[in-house]
């Protein structure tokens, strides 16, 4: 009777454990690195000081890089704020020398693909590989910007 006993008892230990969050479910669930490769397009010396006083320029700029390696979880702040950034951007006053059709066509694409990777947050059934597609997508229209601008400034 007291071997029962004891194989009863002991049986039923509790075993304690930290309560977890649902923001804590969510992000072990949804948090995935996203880690995309860059090359970084440089500014030459005579398209750099124009480019440096152009603060929406320079504020877009640093958000994208932000983007390179970023995670899920904060990708969607990230594109929320990209995209204010880019309305900002796309108001301001562009340098005299930048006031090219082609050149402001560059910056409506790098909006459309910051407004098409929201989107594509929006749907269940995203692929992690999809999501790398448009950061590097928007990653590679804002190097376009860059080359544009070498081109138009001479570099």
């Amino acid at each position: 009777a007291i071997v029962v006993l004891l194989v009863a008892t002991s049986c039923k230990k509790k075993q304690e454990s930290t309560p977890v969050t649902k923001q804590e479910v969510v992000e072990a669930v949804v948090k995935q690195d996203i880690n995309v490769e860059y090359t970084p397009v440089y500014l030459s010396p005579k398209a750099r000081p124009v480019v440096v006083a152009w603060k929406e320029y320079i504020d877009v700029q640093n958000k994208v890089y932000e983007l390179k390696n970023t995670d899920t979880a904060k990708l969607e702040k990230q594109l929320n704020d990209l995209e204010g950034l880019m309305t900002k951007l796309l108001n301001s006053e562009t340098p005299a020398k930048l006031q090219t059709h082609l050149f402001e066509r560059k910056l409506d694409l790098l909006s459309e693909s910051v407004t098409d990777l929201r989107v594509l947050l929006g749907k269940e059934t995203t692929k992690l590989e999809d999501i790398k597609k448009g950061v590097s997508k928007i990653m590679q229209g804002y190097g376009s910007s860059k080359n544009q601008i070498n081109a138009i400034y001479g570099g």
